[in-house]
């Protein structure tokens, strides 16, 4: 196991006990669940978790964990959040970072998290179904700005934008005690699981009701009864998934030792010009095909402030090397070392953007300079 999957087991462990402690029933998910399938073990590239609990559960369990979240945990959802995308919790670790730069920056914090689905049972009323479904998807788009954007989009957008007029912390918070009342009850019906805004999954009634135990990383966790159907349900391609590693997104910013407010002293107001620029980029790539200069320059700056924080920690790493070679008068591998730094100023310059990186390694700079002149 790598660090942030350490965390995401702590995670995990965490909420199944804090289950127990309260008779709630829960399983792994999606991921998660496979993995514990198929390997007893995360796969390489894992950085994300869920498990699931029966939708009339869901307000008990986040008062609970909400109340043991301590300094080092988070619980975030509808009830703390009325920019939240959508009807299920997040439990995370408040110092770490994990978020990405192409869906959300709704969120309050952006840490390594588990994602606690809830299982809701399937209602008969067909009106009530339609408008809670089109509210949420409305809160999902609402809350996820480079989704795409299309006509029925932008009206379940608007409809959500006018359902949540006026106090949104009470709109919100009500909301999802609502959906856990409307979704838990239970008619003898079929099951479900939203996945993303779109699709459905199906299952047959009573699937927490009976459950398999299994190993995730030699810790004992619950499967649903015939995990293969409830696999093949939730991913058909589920079985070559579990064969290979998955591939980290290139847009994901993720660290197990880095918080969020770190990462954002660091970037400071550039993080807000960062989601602007952002924002731009998805509407003129839709909107203006010919002018591709514009759109290029757009992006290159939205990644090169993320970059930065990674050059940051590189130059901070190597600064003692650095000052120890400078003095020793091996220029040579002083601008070897420099080579990534010099090449990002170089880019920052031509986009106007700032690299700071320490008072320190300006003063290192400013010798290594006198150096260079001297010579």
């Amino acid at each position: 196991m790598n660090q942030v999957q350490e965390i995401l087991l702590s995670l995990l462990t965490h909420i199944q006990t804090v289950c127990t402690s309260m008779q709630i029933p829960c399983v792994l998910a999606g991921e998660t669940a496979m993995e514990a399938y198929c390997r007893q073990a995360f796969r390489e590239n894992t950085y994300k978790a869920s498990m699931i609990v029966p939708a009339s559960d869901m307000v008990r369990l986040a008062e609970a964990l909400e109340s043991q979240a301590g300094d080092t945990l988070f619980v975030e959802s509808m009830r703390n959040n009325p920019h939240f995308p959508g009807f299920f919790l997040r439990v995370g670790n408040r110092d770490t970072l994990c978020f990405s730069r192409n869906s959300t920056e709704s969120l309050l914090y952006p840490g390594i998290c588990v994602e606690i689905l809830p299982l809701r049972n399937e209602q008969p009323n067909r009106w009530k179904r339609k408008f809670h479904s089109i509210l949420e998807s409305g809160l999902y788009k609402r809350a996820c700005y480079a989704s795409a954007v299309t006509l029925k989009g932008r009206l379940v957008k608007w409809f959500a934008n006018l359902w949540m007029i006026g106090p949104a912390q009470k709109k919100s918070c009500t909301l999802f005690a609502r959906w856990s009342s409307f979704y838990g009850q239970d008619q003898g019906g079929k099951q479900f699981l939203r996945r993303g805004m779109q699709k459905r999954i199906l299952f047959a009634n009573g699937l927490l009701q009976s459950r398999v135990s299994c190993q995730l990383e030699s810790v004992s966790f619950s499967l649903p009864a015939r995990p293969e159907t409830f696999l093949s349900r939730y991913n058909k391609n589920w079985k070559k998934n579990a064969a290979k590693d998955p591939a980290l997104p290139a847009s994901l910013v993720l660290s197990a030792h880095i918080s969020f407010e770190e990462y954002h002293s660091f970037v400071g107001g550039s993080l807000k010009k960062h989601f602007h620029l952002l924002k731009r980029f998805n509407a003129m790539e839709k909107k203006v095909k010919d002018d591709r200069t514009q759109i290029r320059r757009a992006f290159r700056i939205v990644n090169r402030v993320n970059d930065n924080y990674a050059l940051r920690t590189y130059c901070m790493e190597h600064l003692e090397q650095l000052q120890d070679l400078l003095q020793a008068g091996e220029i040579l591998s002083v601008k070897k070392i420099l080579a990534p730094y010099m090449q990002a100023k170089k880019e920052c310059d031509n986009l106007h953007i700032p690299l700071t990186v320490s008072s320190e390694f300006d003063m290192f700079l400013a010798d290594y300079r006198k150096v260079c002149e001297k010579n």
